[in-house]
């Protein structure tokens, strides 16, 4: 589950560059890097919140590809959904 997590995180931040709006690519890839390095960080302190984090992160992996073959989407959404998996990971 751990690699599977880690693994999504890193797809996202690879395929940021493809996504343009009022979001910016520079902006995306950031947002993507901080969500990549919030999943190994959480991944080694506590494998367990990652664990119930999983469904969470797939579900977030889904909209994401989702927006991209949406050629025109508004990928605003998907800076947002960036912040929102970063706080959910940052909780207690």
């Amino acid at each position: 589950m751990k690699k599977l997590l880690i693994g999504a995180a890193l797809a996202l931040s690879i395929a940021a560059p493809a996504a343009h709006a009022a979001c910016t690519i520079e902006q995306l890839q950031q947002k993507a890097m901080a969500y990549s390095q919030k999943v190994q960080e959480v991944a080694q302190k506590n494998p367990q919140k990652l664990e119930r984090f999983g469904p969470r992160a797939e579900e977030a992996g889904k909209k994401y590809q989702e927006a991209l073959a949406q050629r025109g989407a508004n990928y605003d959404d998907l800076c947002k959904l960036y912040d929102e998996l970063v706080a959910e990971l940052g909780k207690d």
